[in-house]
């Protein structure tokens, strides 16, 4: 869930619930989870806010998934076949079409405004 999504759902009851909403706000996330530790250890263990903020400044958990990713040896072998002509190109394409759709598209700095 989105932190400003998460964060506007609380009811902000307590003083410590308060500041820990501004430190996220403010992007200061290591300050947010020291101050939620010291106000779960001190007191309100079971404050339903305080623990929704430790839910939310939980460290992002990885899992690992079996599913392998389709075959890209073609796409690789066509890159190192052709870098040298498309370099500095946005490239797109599909091989499965025979590369019959690639299209090329000059840097990005050459779109900005000057």
């Amino acid at each position: 869930m989105p932190v400003k999504k998460h964060t506007e759902r609380l009811a902000v009851g307590s003083v410590a619930a308060a500041k820990i909403l501004a430190l996220i706000q403010q992007e200061r996330i290591t300050e947010a989870r020291e101050l939620l530790s010291g106000a779960l250890s001190q007191h309100a263990v079971g404050d339903p806010e305080l623990l929704s903020l430790k839910a939310l400044l939980a460290p992002p958990k990885v899992t690992l998934c079996k599913t392998q990713d389709v075959d890209r040896s073609q796409e690789h072998q066509w890159i190192a076949a052709n870098r040298e002509a498309y370099q500095g190109r946005w490239v797109g394409g599909s091989l499965f079409e025979g590369m019959s759709s690639l299209l090329t598209r000059p840097p990005l700095e050459t779109f900005k405004d000057g």
